[in-house]
């Protein structure tokens, strides 16, 4: 599947709807507005919301009520998805930009980001991602 096509954030919604729901007491309430450079359809603009425990939205657009803004380019994207960066080491080298309430991305969604359940979704979702060309 092509990296953030329709397809794609289809994929994500099933995969991490339910691995979401299991890191439930590790997720805070968070909008997050991802800014990612460089995909097959150039600059993509995605939303993730989290409230509940639930992932309840994740797909193309702008949040002007977006808690943190993440900047990143589509290689780094998915490094961060198969596993093979930390997005904290990302931000530490200065890669990934975040804006806003650094610190609900950073380290209060890190504990899901960790999550057996949620490392598992990401990395099907990983072995389904094309490789940019």
């Amino acid at each position: 599947m092509e990296f953030l096509s329709e397809e794609w954030l289809e994929a994500a919604r099933a995969e991490l709807g339910g691995a979401v729901e299991a890191a439930r007491a590790s997720v805070p309430d968070l909008t997050v507005q991802y800014v990612v450079s460089g995909t097959p359809s150039g600059k993509v603009a995605v939303v993730a919301r989290i409230a509940d425990g639930a992932l309840v939205e994740l797909g193309t657009g702008k949040a002007p009520d977006a808690d943190v803004t993440v900047s990143l380019s589509a290689p780094l994207a998915l490094a961060i998805l198969a596993g093979d960066l930390a997005p904290e080491v990302g931000f530490m080298r200065g890669d990934i930009k975040v804006e806003g309430r650094h610190r609900l991305w950073l380290l209060d969604l890190r504990d899901c980001r960790r999550s057996p359940t949620v490392r598992e979704a990401l990395a099907r979702l990983a072995a389904a991602t094309d490789p940019l060309a």
